[in-house]
């Protein structure tokens, strides 16, 4: 109803934002996997989106776009893999074959949700490009407590502050300048 005082869940709406932002870090501690969702738009492209909660309440999303070819395939097979082999063993996560991204999402949801939301793991997170707090291209991005050292950070491709955008010195792009370019 337009004016409630509760949102959908029944949650009291508040006024302001509550929006709390993710931690970023090489080793951030207890995280748990809370939800698994697979997405298709009505434009037909799926995604999957995995949501982790901090322990500060911050919820961090890692979206994952059905492949449209084999290398996003091995890519999305290598992260996925990556993140069940902490709730489960590497016979378990074989187990779960599917001919299309919709039934492998779902499959995999079954396989590792309810162990999961129990079990609180660290995660290397990162800003992307845009400034966000994301998760590394390339695992390894998550680790049980006890393993947590081989969280380790490549400097090429991980960063623990937004990145900012250069821009070019007086507003001139690169061929405005006196350079000979040729």
């Amino acid at each position: 109803m337009f004016g409630s005082k509760v949102d959908s869940t029944g949650k009291e709406l508040e006024g302001d934002s509550s929006y709390i932002k993710p931690s970023v870090g090489e080793r951030v501690k207890n995280n748990k996997l809370t939800s698994i969702e697979f997405i298709r738009k009505d434009d037909g492209k799926e995604s999957a989106k995995f949501t982790f909660t901090q322990s500060n309440g911050a919820s961090l999303v890692w979206v994952v776009f059905a492949p449209e070819d084999d290398k996003q395939l091995d890519r999305i097979n290598r992260n996925i893999k990556h993140l069940c082999t902490k709730y489960v063993t590497e016979d378990e996560f074989h187990a779960v074959q599917a001919n299309s991204f919709e039934a492998f999402i779902g499959g995999i949801k079954t396989l590792i949700l309810n162990k999961a939301v129990d079990i609180p793991v660290t995660m290397k997170i990162v800003y992307n490009k845009k400034g966000y707090a994301s998760l590394p291209y390339f695992p390894n991005w998550i680790a049980l407590p006890d393993n947590e050292d081989t969280l380790s950070t490549n400097p090429r491709y991980d960063f623990y502050e937004v990145q900012e955008k250069s821009s070019p010195v007086g507003g001139l792009s690169d061929l405005d300048s006196d350079d000979d370019v040729f």
